[in-house]
């Protein structure tokens, strides 16, 4: 296995409680002792160019981690030719000058958690007036790569349209929206996250024929169609608060809250230590379960997705779909209405730009 990234869950603590958020808050944190063998460990692994991400619960709530942590792996890295870089998944609210100075001078991508016109309902109130100056700072320092990401709920989706387009004309390079999955939408919500999509997608077709940019990755990567297969333990690794191995963060939500003994049977590598136990005998078994996660092996109630013509334009990750209630491969119906309508509009936009 040759890694292109290795995620540390740094705590499963957070200071926001958002009203879609899945994991379930808790005490446990990474120390450094994991961190550090995690990366030891792994670190042989990794491909010549390689990325470091931080994620949580709030993983700033444990930023004396980090600050530990990224020198020692500049270090190891360069002695072993590698070249490293760093990511930083947050809602932002912990990030002071100190923070900010430490991830310009790493060169950071930071990923902020920003949910646009919903940001004060849906996360934490009066949020959004302390991060939209955060944002125009951090682009206009330059040194930190910027992304969005922003989720939208049955009752918040009239917003995503606005929402893009205001993180668009502030400038931000690289924008992505969700959709809260963890409670079913009605008809009439999807209805309307059907004209919301719409209307970006037309604002996306303007902008693009003025800057030949398309800024919202959401769409973006849908314009060539392509069959989709689960990246979890194929080229990434994730490592949890108690140093347990996974192929991806999400199953490692998903197993802790959700999946039980048998989650971490079957898709847990081991934990860190010594004896290297993730890549020991049974690594070929789990690795096989991951493997088994692409689109063509899905159904929902309308068929297989084998058969829909919509599949080149569809992904659901696996994990996210258990979390909804349909299971590992049975996408649930609202999920797959959703999806046909992100598929469509997409496909509509490839056509207005030319498949860029």
């Amino acid at each position: 296995m040759r890694l292109r990234s290795l995620q540390l869950v740094l705590t499963d603590d957070c200071n926001f409680s958002c009203r879609y958020c899945y994991r379930r808050k808790g005490p446990i944190h990474m120390s450094p002792a994991v961190a550090r063998g995690a990366v030891r460990r792994l670190l042989p692994r990794m491909g010549r160019d390689f990325g470091l991400f931080f994620y949580g619960g709030e993983p700033l709530l444990r930023f004396s981690v980090m600050r530990e942590i990224v020198p020692e792996v500049r270090a190891l890295a360069r002695a072993a030719g590698r070249r490293p870089r760093f990511g930083l998944t947050t809602n932002g609210s912990l990030i002071d000058d100190e923070v900010l100075s430490f991830l310009e001078r790493h060169r950071f991508t930071l990923v902020l958690s920003y949910d646009g016109l919903a940001q004060d309902a849906q996360r934490s109130p009066g949020s959004g007036a302390r991060l939209r100056p955060l944002i125009r700072r951090i682009l206009a320092g330059g040194r930190i790569r910027l992304e969005t990401n922003s989720v939208f709920r049955p009752d918040s989706v009239g917003e995503l349209s606005a929402s893009m387009r205001g993180l668009i004309e502030i400038g931000v390079p690289s924008i992505c929206f969700n959709l809260d999955l963890m409670v079913p939408w009605p008809p009439e919500t999807v209805g309307v996250f059907g004209r919301e999509l719409a209307d970006l997608r037309m604002s996306l077709a303007t902008g693009f024929r003025r800057t030949g940019r398309l800024p919202v990755r959401s769409m973006a990567e849908l314009l060539t169609p392509a069959l989709r297969r689960c990246p979890a333990a194929k080229d990434r690794l994730a490592v949890d608060p108690r140093g347990r191995i996974w192929g991806c963060a999400i199953f490692s939500d998903w197993a802790r809250d959700y999946g039980g003994a048998a989650a971490v049977r079957d898709f847990s590598f081991g934990r860190v230590g010594p004896k290297d136990p993730a890549f020991g005998a049974k690594a070929s078994r789990v690795g096989s379960r991951y493997r088994e996660f692409a689109i063509e092996k899905n159904e929902s109630p309308a068929g297989s997705c084998r058969r829909c013509s919509e599949r080149g334009r569809c992904w659901v990750c696996p994990a996210v779909s258990a979390l909804a209630g349909g299971g590992f491969h049975r996408i649930p119906a609202f999920v797959c209405d959703l999806q046909r309508i992100k598929a469509r509009e997409a496909a509509l936009l490839a056509r207005a730009v030319g498949s860029v």
